[in-house]
């Protein structure tokens, strides 16, 4: 083969190679000492090897480019073919279990034969067919079987016919470079900011993701059955599934949703504060499990946090069966009971009562400086405080949204139903009568 053909069959396998673009490139070497079964009965059983570098990619595809040594002796004769061989191929592969490899292959180039003192250079074509086991990320053994054809062209390609055809079979080595002398790492992770939590909002988190995470598998081998959760101490309640991945290749990534099952433990934050959760993956890595951890930092907002961008929020924030509320409404309600008039609406009459207390007890409208209602409820950016209602009766007062969350509560926990109606400049509180 002369040096310009070996510079246009590297050439072209480095062209294919280039699609594989910024993913990482896995280079292994087929080594393939096989005997030959010729067709014809001009030939006897010989043998050969044949050697191919193999470019890995997409997690299916293999472009290589091969050369190979084969003899076929000539029947009746001293004499042999004796051929070298060296071309371009494109083959597939297939891991159907972490341990079994399938793979085909179809190749073609030029070959150089020589019979005796007689020499010649032609094209051949190959395809091949290969199961096996994998011993490890880097080394697989495999059955290995081909058909040949050598062709013997003539008057400038107008005619072809074969020189020699014959069926190969031998057991082959599969080397992957990429892996050799390198060690498990595991994964790589680039995620995006992580929004604080708004602690009101924590059972929400079990399906809104607090951030997105990518994770690269830069194991020495494709990935199986792939479970990733997350948990954080005593402020979850269990582990939260972030997803399910039944195959992830070598090299390659998946953006995974991060979800967390918070519990009410995260309502005694009175602070906002920093805390680490802990990311896993446990995944199957040629059959043997395997588990992986990373440390994940969330911010947590105090507990009286929210924004204004979906008022329905405020709902949380009535507490109808805190004791403090139900001290105050049952011991109002009881004393209503007792004077109700049968000619006026019940519910009129224990809403007016429950109205009345909490001038009695001594509650005093009193916007709050550093949050007042009017300014923040325009702004859906900025992170409000809002008391929870036994805190407004503990501090004897609040903001226009402080006291008729308080109020809405105590209704509720009298079975009058509640809503809360927020304006631009102050909060109203509507609920039911038993008049339609």
């Amino acid at each position: 083969m002369n040096r310009l053909r070996r510079t246009g069959i590297l050439a072209a396998f480095l062209a294919l190679v280039g699609i594989r673009g910024g993913s990482a490139l896995d280079l292994s070497l087929h080594l393939v000492p096989d005997a030959l079964l010729p067709l014809s009965s001009s030939y006897s059983t010989g043998g050969g090897f044949s050697l191919a570098m193999n470019a890995e990619f997409f997690d299916f595809l293999s472009p290589f480019v091969e050369a190979g040594l084969q003899i076929a002796p000539i029947n009746k004769s001293t004499s042999r073919l004796v051929a070298l061989n060296g071309g371009l191929g494109l083959g597939a592969f297939v891991y159907p279990t972490s341990r079994l490899k399938l793979s085909l292959g179809l190749s073609g180039g030029v070959y150089s034969g020589y019979f005796d003192l007689s020499s010649r250079r032609d094209l051949y074509w190959k395809g091949s067919l290969g199961a096996g086991y994998r011993l490890s990320p880097g080394i697989s053994l495999l059955f290995d079987a081909s058909w040949w054809n050598y062709y013997q062209t003539e008057a400038a390609f107008e005619s072809f016919s074969p020189l020699l055809s014959t069926v190969s079979a031998g057991v082959a080595v599969d080397i992957n470079l990429g892996v050799l002398g390198t060690r498990s790492s595991g994964f790589r992770f680039e995620e995006s900011a992580p929004a604080p939590v708004f602690p009101v909002e924590y059972m929400s988190y079990a399906k809104t993701p607090l951030a997105m995470v990518r994770i690269t598998n830069t194991e020495q081998a494709e990935i199986r059955n792939v479970r990733v959760t997350f948990s954080l101490g005593d402020y979850t309640s269990e582990d939260a599934p972030c997803a399910t991945i039944a195959y992830l290749g070598r090299g390659s990534s998946v953006e995974v949703p991060l979800y967390a099952v918070f519990n009410n433990n995260v309502l005694s934050l009175t602070d906002s504060t920093k805390m680490q959760g802990s990311l896993r993956i446990d995944y199957e890595l040629l059959g043997s499990p395997q588990t992986r951890t990373k440390s994940e930092t969330i911010s947590f907002l105090h507990r009286n946090a929210l924004t204004w961008k979906d008022p329905a929020i405020l709902g949380a924030f009535v507490s109808q069966n805190d004791p403090a509320v139900l001290d105050l409404s049952k011991y109002v309600a009881g004393l209503v009971r007792d004077r109700i008039r049968p000619d006026l609406d019940k519910k009129l009459q224990f809403g007016m009562g429950l109205f009345e207390s909490l001038r009695l007890v001594g509650l005093k409208y009193s916007p709050d400086p550093s949050t007042p209602y009017a300014a923040y409820h325009k702004d859906l950016a900025k992170v409000d405080y809002l008391q929870y209602p036994y805190q407004t009766l503990s501090y004897k007062g609040g903001d226009s949204d402080d006291l008729a969350v308080l109020y809405a509560a105590i209704l509720e926990s009298v079975d009058v139903p509640s809503a809360l109606i927020p304006l631009d400049d102050e909060m109203l509180v509507a609920f039911c009568l038993d008049m339609n």
